[in-house]
């Protein structure tokens, strides 16, 4: 590995390549140190992709002042290769801060341009709040995010909140995230004792099922985390059905939903194993109800429907059955989703209630 350090007075006027242009590929050129304690340096690491389908080599690096240093590797990177480049900033100067550095390789004559940035302050900064959540080595304000009912074409977002407890700086990231998420974090440098936020955000036209689809994504501190169960979030998302217009709609020729609860309460498990109840669907509407899908958020219920076809005027009754073993892992309220063809409850969900 190469270290170098940059003492001429570069004035690099660097603005980034477009993505399509560029020889190598990253995940982010630029990150957001928030606030570092003076004279206390902070690093980031970047993560390079070679992409360009041949071997390639790093011949210089040059940084925008003699206060940042570049770590880079100095042998051959094969294609499809990924490698680091740690920037790191003495925090020598109080203020905001915006550093860059220039990589060059044999891939191309235009560098790919990466960015440091921050705020470095006198003042120590403590935060105290609820974390409840230990992931890692990280605090959080939840371990499960969920997506209600969101149309295709939409791109909701959502909030994780981190906060590092250790004594040394970190570099949040959230790992394993499928195609249908993305998630930013600023800082995305995390100081002792300070917070970051992620933002995560759904495109659901990418998700592939209507109804919910669940996944497991980790929480690391740093880019070449290792993925563990005690880092893990649940993300949760329910896809709604599309509807089409019709003279039906009109003229009021369409399903109706109407159930004899939406939480189902079934006590203390006690000694018992297993808590029953029933949940009662009726068909208000004109026209046939059909339950396009019936889905568990969690383990540790099981779910039986006599009919999946209401006719109008029917009813369908819907066993519940909560399982003491399985449910003592889970940490979510149990809860079961219908999707239907009644455009006004296209999405419902049944809470189950139960105490051991």
């Amino acid at each position: 590995m190469k270290y170098l350090k940059t003492c001429a007075a570069l004035s690099l006027a660097l603005t980034a390549m477009p993505l399509s242009a560029r020889p190598l590929g990253a995940d982010t050129l630029q990150y957001d140190c928030g606030t570092v304690k003076y004279q206390n340096p902070v690093s980031a690491t970047y993560q390079i992709n070679n992409t360009t389908g041949k071997p390639v080599k790093i011949t210089k690096v040059l940084t925008s002042c003699g206060c940042t240093t570049a770590n880079y590797p100095d042998s051959v990177i094969a294609s499809g290769s990924t490698y680091n480049i740690t920037l790191t900033y003495d925090a020598q100067t109080l203020g905001h801060f915006n550093k860059q550095a220039a990589v060059y390789t044999t891939a191309g004559s235009k560098p790919v341009v990466l960015t440091l940035t921050g705020l470095v302050t006198g003042e120590q900064y403590t935060y105290r709040g609820n974390y409840p959540y230990t992931l890692g080595i990280l605090k959080a304000d939840k371990d499960y995010l969920e997506f209600d009912n969101v149309n295709r074409g939409e791109t909701p977002s959502l909030k994780l909140n981190v906060y590092n407890a250790t004594d040394e700086t970190l570099q949040p990231v959230l790992m394993h995230l499928p195609s249908y998420l993305h998630a930013r974090a600023v800082p995305t440098m995390l100081a002792p004792h300070h917070t970051a936020v992620f933002t995560v955000t759904l495109d659901a036209n990418k998700v592939r099922d209507v109804g919910l689809t669940q996944t497991n994504i980790y929480l690391g501190s740093k880019l070449s985390d290792n993925v563990s169960a005690d880092k893990q979030i649940t993300v949760s998302t329910v896809i709604l059905p599309q509807f089409g217009s019709s003279a039906g709609s009109a003229i009021g020729d369409v399903p109706e939903l109407k159930l004899s609860a939406t939480q189902l309460d079934l006590g203390k498990f006690g000694k018992k194993k297993k808590l029953k109840g029933t949940i009662t669907l009726t068909n208000v509407g004109k026209a046939d109800l059909t339950i396009k899908r019936l889905q568990m958020f969690t383990s540790g219920l099981e779910v039986t429907l006599n009919k999946t076809t209401i006719h109008s005027g029917e009813q369908a009754r819907m066993k519940i059955t909560a399982l003491a073993e399985s449910l003592r892992k889970v940490r979510t309220t149990p809860r079961i989703l219908m999707i239907t063809n009644d455009e006004q409850n296209a999405s419902v969900t049944i809470q189950v209630n139960t105490a051991f």
